[in-house]
């Protein structure tokens, strides 16, 4: 299955990367990337990629950049943007869906890790180092767009980058952290409506004024008599079995090993890990 996966994205790359190498480099940024990813999907520190004796026979051809180049030429925004232009082609025949879905997954790190870019915050009820990954989705699974954060970033300010992004109009379905008027103002000026439940449930709305939208939400999930509400705000477990399917497959986002530090190197292996999981995808459904 790996090297399925690799043989789609690397023919994917091909497609995108510069037909030309520029003549200050050796490498092009799309086989510099394939390297990058070839150890995010066999979960090793790009040293292992350069060696070409890690790779199978017929996968690889040519000599390999050493890990310094790559470490280096990953910096440069042209490699950022032909990352994003692989997410999105990879994905770009799911991006349209009428109701989605905004989540966090927590990502931490040992405690006495020296990363300064990480911060403390909640994760799965308890207290931990690291940062958290910020998604939207749909109700099947496809990635729409994301953020990175360290683990005490605001989900309610990370939804609203995301959703600023996408402008989705339909259904935006999030639990409690995303209660917040502003959010619900911006979703409805994009034309969307977000469902969310609230964070003191039961209680009175006090004296402050509310956004129309925002009204609408408490009305569907708290109308006894009409259980729309409510089925519609299930579907939202989906994009917890999204995050299921990132820890639990080989090669995807199951934890951050202990080579990926800072900001920078985690946004890399994060977003090559969700290359990964939208390939897998990409060929389930073909």
């Amino acid at each position: 299955m790996e090297r399925n996966v690799f043989s789609l994205i690397r023919r994917t790359l091909r497609s995108l990367g510069q037909r030309r190498i520029n003549r200050r480099y050796t490498y092009s940024d799309a086989s510099v990337f394939a390297v990058y990813l070839w150890a995010a999907l066999c979960d090793r520190p790009v040293c292992w990629a350069c060696c070409l004796e890690n790779w199978p026979a017929g996968l690889r051809r040519g000599p390999l950049p050493d890990a310094s180049t790559v470490s280096r030429r990953m910096r440069r925004p042209s490699m950022r943007k032909l990352r994003e232009r692989l997410e999105h082609t990879l994905s770009r025949d799911e991006k349209w869906s009428l109701i989605i879905a905004l989540d966090g997954k927590p990502l931490p790190i040992g405690p006495n890790s020296h990363d300064r870019q990480a911060g403390f915050g909640r994760s799965s009820g308890t207290m931990a180092k690291g940062y958290k990954l910020h998604m939207a989705a749909t109700l099947h699974g496809a990635v729409l767009d994301w953020r990175l954060s360290p683990m005490q970033g605001d989900e309610r300010e990370m939804g609203r980058r995301i959703l600023r992004d996408l402008r989705h109009e339909g259904y935006v379905l999030a639990d409690t952290n995303y209660d917040s008027t502003k959010l619900y103002e911006l979703t409805t000026s994009m034309g969307g409506q977000l469902v969310t439940t609230r964070r003191k449930r039961g209680s009175g709305l006090g004296h402050r004024p509310h956004a129309p939208s925002r009204l609408r939400a408490i009305e569907m999930l708290e109308n006894r008599e009409n259980r729309f509400g409510w089925e519609l705000f299930h579907e939202r477990n989906a994009i917890e079995r999204s995050f299921g399917t990132l820890a639990c497959t080989s090669g995807c986002l199951t934890h951050l090993p202990p080579w990926v530090r800072t900001h920078r190197r985690v946004e890399n292996w994060v977003a090559a890990k969700l290359i990964i999981y939208a390939a897998r995808r990409k060929l389930r459904a073909a």
